[in-house]
């Protein structure tokens, strides 16, 4: 997809605008990417209206789902800056390239990218203002899930507390905007009811951080800076929730005294067994989801796509 300025918008100023804004969104867009929040939009619209789009429809569901995966670009410009992040698919990111302030009113102008999409998709008015507050909702808890994502390092909350916070971290960030995806197509195939769609995205979205939270316990000698990121930054996700619910009450301790030493960290691994334990839960959401994406050959795609990403653990 691509991003463009209206010709009618400053036309004068157009090499300024387009150096500024254009260029470095266009940059990131045409990195590689699993375009997931793409697929779950065609899912959405699949389980709700079954059989081949229209030619209409195949427009306004890809339309759709650029607005999504712009929007999700949106919020991993934010997110790197955020965690001081210097690489992203495969390069380096946005703010390390073009300088903080900049990636900053990029990121921001791209969530408006995302939403102009959305209005020119040539729905009624009614399915037109659904959607928009479906986005402004899913936006909102995302920035919800960052507040508790960058608030008091999660080491310092209240430790029974700490499942929930990484619960509803996890729910909000990533969540939410999965839920938006499936939701949004649903609604494009004409549900008057999104609610049990939004679940099954976010179901997904879910699934697909806490695969994410894994990962990031391996290393990788094209990223090696991002093994055990999370856990060095103390922000909340899947390990600090397992570290926090432990049977093993030193489970927590050992962790926080494990910290930044990585070998320290794989012994802390092995001995209270959390990749093994968090894998049978993971395996229990996939027969979930397994159950509910089966049946098109697009929402096939999307559950092999985790199981892909999980079995590469």
């Amino acid at each position: 997809m691509e991003i463009n300025l209206s010709p009618t918008f400053y036309p004068h100023l157009r090499p300024h605008l387009e150096r500024e804004l254009v260029d470095p969104a266009n940059e990131f867009m045409c990195r590689s990417s699993k375009v997931v929040r793409k697929r779950l939009v065609r899912a959405g619209f699949l389980m709700e209206k079954p059989g081949v789009p229209s030619v209409e429809d195949e427009s306004r569901l890809d339309a759709l789902g650029d607005a999504l995966e712009i929007i999700h670009a949106a919020s991993l410009i934010i997110d790197d800056i955020q965690d001081g992040s210097h690489t992203r698919r495969g390069k380096e990111s946005v703010h390390v390239l073009i300088g903080t302030s900049k990636a900053i009113n990029v990121g921001n102008w791209l969530y408006f990218q995302g939403l102009e999409r959305v209005e020119d998709l040539g729905l009624d008015d009614q399915t037109t203002l659904c959607l928009l507050r479906l986005f402004r909702r899913a936006l909102a808890e995302g920035h919800a899930g960052q507040a508790l994502d960058l608030g008091i390092p999660i080491s310092e909350a209240e430790r029974k507390i700490v499942p929930d916070i990484c619960a509803a971290s996890t729910r909000l960030k990533s969540g939410s905007l999965a839920g938006l995806a499936f939701a949004g197509g649903a609604i494009l195939a004409g549900a008057k009811e999104y609610n049990t769609a939004f679940k099954t995205g976010e179901s997904v979205g879910i699934l697909l951080q806490s695969l994410d939270d894994l990962k990031n316990l391996k290393f990788d000698n094209d990223v090696p800076e991002k093994q055990f990121e999370d856990l060095r930054n103390q922000r909340p996700g899947l390990i600090w929730a397992a570290a926090a619910s432990h049977e093993r009450r030193e489970c927590w301790d050992s962790l926080l005294a494990a910290i930044p030493d990585h070998q320290k960290i794989n012994a802390w691994l092995k001995e209270f067994k959390i990749i093994e334990r968090e894998r049978e839960r993971i395996d229990l959401r996939l027969r979930f989801l397994n159950g509910r994406l089966k049946g098109q050959k697009e929402i096939e795609e999307i559950f092999n796509l985790l199981v892909d990403a999980y079995e590469k653990l």
